[in-house]
């Protein structure tokens, strides 16, 4: 008899009491949907054995980073397909080296950084952020999707937030990447007023002083 552990998040045979399915499969297909290889279980006859230890990462702050001639981008993957042989040891080193510019990074966790000026919106891949910050989430203060950890239901991708939050219009989603914010176009700063030249507008017989 099989029953499912709320506590694990798993289906089992070991008597944790509850409804009761007649196989792994049943229980399985009850909570899991038809991905059974989605479906997470104890069989306490045939216990798997423990999983290898898995590799601590090397610590996202610390990764080399390359620059990719294919894709002409900064990165932090060291086996992309495209990378030269030089070594940058942070992303501003390799911004500056290859575009000419320092990347001033404001540093909000320890795996994560936030381009604020720099390297050109779009020339950054950060593998190390992108796993750090690969939920997202609906800020309801600032009405807008977000992978920043601001808790609440977590969405697998941009795409699936701004569907469930603003509808199949995905032009009217605002979002924050935290790993590829954009940083916006400065607003030119308008004409003094008493610089302003000014016009006679023959269908409303006024002077003014807007050109268009």
């Amino acid at each position: 008899v099989w029953f499912y552990d709320y506590g694990a998040a798993r289906c089992t045979n070991e008597h944790v009491g509850g409804k009761q399915y007649g196989s792994r499969e049943t229980c399985c297909r009850d909570k899991f949907g038809y991905y059974l290889d989605k479906c997470e279980y104890l069989d306490i006859c045939n216990p798997a054995p423990p999983p290898e230890p898995t590799p601590a990462p090397t610590k996202c702050d610390l990764r080399t980073w390359f620059y990719n001639e294919d894709t002409d981008q900064c990165n932090n993957v060291a086996d992309m397909e495209g990378n030269t042989n030089a070594e940058y040891g942070d992303m501003g080193e390799c911004c500056e080296a290859i575009f000419g510019e320092p990347s001033y990074l404001n540093k909000l966790s320890a795996t994560n950084y936030i381009m604020e000026n720099g390297c050109p919106h779009g020339a950054v891949v950060d593998m190390c952020c992108e796993m750090d910050y690969d939920a997202w989430y609906y800020s309801s203060k600032d009405d807008r999707c977000t992978n920043e950890h601001i808790g609440g239901y977590a969405y697998g991708s941009r795409e699936a937030c701004c569907r469930k939050e603003f509808g199949y219009n995905l032009d009217n989603c605002a979002s924050l990447d935290v790993c590829y914010p954009e940083t916006p176009e400065p607003t030119p700063a308008p004409t003094k007023c008493d610089l302003r030249t000014w016009f006679y507008n023959e269908d409303t017989k006024q002077c003014n002083n807007i050109e268009d």
